[in-house]
């Protein structure tokens, strides 16, 4: 039985107090072996605390996080919280959390990092956990393609394409400078659709398949563009390239400038 599935039968069964507990027990012990992935967007991932204290998220999983607190957020001669409620903020986008401490480690005087463990009550706590972490998990398997597996279209010295999990593909053409998106597509799968995000002429878009079966995608969906951009698919694409291997984060570099101005245009609209 995979986590989302212990989660759901957990929550479903709260009648039955001692399977109840049983069952989250194992949920917790399963949380524990996943993989802690580095969170390279800090200015873009916050932490608050019910005390006050801000900081960065340094790592997450679905088990818990990693943060730095500076002495200019909070006051570091204060203790941390055994147990906390605690706001978690990623690309404006918010989640209430239960933390509980796990580890404390001081960095100079200014800087304490600290480790903590989420405390699960509710199943919306892991849907968002994985609407960040996924992302970021393919973000790390991206690959460049050797020009040899390109179409001829795509060979020129401009001309990026990467592969990785999920599916994700994205072909970035740049000008000769390296620092200007002249043209690409991203197309990425989530749940049982396909997203693309595309720059051309300067327009940013974005698009939905337009077929809900898997096979409709096989066959080739039908794309619906977005009257705007959608900021749910472009808060994925800057997860994908944030977490892109150092080896290619900065060829993809002007292609995340770009989407997280349009991520901030967004929220400057919305407001």
């Amino acid at each position: 039985m995979g986590l989302f599935s212990k989660l759901k039968s957990k929550f479903s069964s709260s009648s039955e107090n001692g399977k109840s507990s049983a069952s989250l027990e194992e949920v917790r012990k399963e949380m524990r072996s996943h993989s802690r992935y580095p969170v390279s967007f800090n200015g873009e991932a916050t932490v608050v605390m019910a005390g006050g204290w801000r900081g960065s998220v340094l790592d997450i999983s679905y088990g818990g996080i990693a943060v730095s607190f500076e002495s200019s957020n909070c006051n570091l001669t204060e203790s941390v919280s055994a147990l906390s409620s605690c706001t978690l903020e990623i690309l404006g986008r918010s989640h209430q959390f239960q933390l509980k401490t796990v580890r404390t480690i001081p960095n100079g005087k200014d800087t304490l990092y600290v480790g903590f463990c989420f405390e699960h009550t509710a199943p919306d706590t892991l849907i968002y956990l994985r609407e960040v972490i996924e992302p970021i998990r393919c973000g790390r398997s991206l690959e460049e393609l050797n020009s040899e597996f390109r179409s001829e279209q795509y060979k020129g010295n401009n001309w990026h394409c990467f592969r990785g999990d999920g599916p994700v593909d994205i072909v970035l053409h740049t000008d000769d400078s390296k620092n200007k998106v002249m043209e690409t597509l991203i197309t990425l799968k989530s749940g049982d659709s396909y997203y693309e995000v595309g720059i051309r002429d300067d327009r940013l878009w974005t698009s939905k398949s337009a077929g809900g079966t898997n096979s409709q995608l096989m066959g080739g969906a039908r794309m619906t563009p977005n009257k705007t951009p959608d900021i749910a698919i472009l808060r994925k694409a800057f997860l994908i390239l944030a977490s892109a291997p150092i080896k290619s984060s900065k060829t993809v570099r002007p292609l995340l400038d770009a989407i997280t101005g349009a991520i901030r245009d967004q929220k400057k609209s919305a407001a």
